[in-house]
């Protein structure tokens, strides 16, 4: 797997309002950090994160925005998903 396609990897992987979390604190920010990050405001990273508002298409390019700029890895985030998916 060359470099630009793991870099794609993460983007088949369909992204949901768990993953909000999971990432915070994995890189230890705080709601109004990763909301900065994200692009939109505190309340509402706190309502997506507590299902208060439906995570949309829209929320979900804003988390690979910033996905992008934190710099996560594919594999930080595989194991996000793997962690999500077996609580299922």
């Amino acid at each position: 797997m060359t470099s630009s396609t793991s870099n794609r990897a993460i983007y088949n992987i369909p992204l949901d309002y768990r993953f909000l979390k999971q990432i915070r604190l994995l890189i230890n920010k705080t709601t109004y950090e990763l909301a900065i990050y994200m692009g939109i405001d505190q309340a509402t990273l706190s309502k997506l994160e507590n299902q208060t508002i439906k995570f949309t298409d829209y929320y979900e390019q804003k988390l690979k925005i910033a996905i992008k700029k934190l710099h996560l890895t594919n594999f930080e985030l595989l194991a996000i998903y793997k962690s999500i998916t077996l609580e299922d």
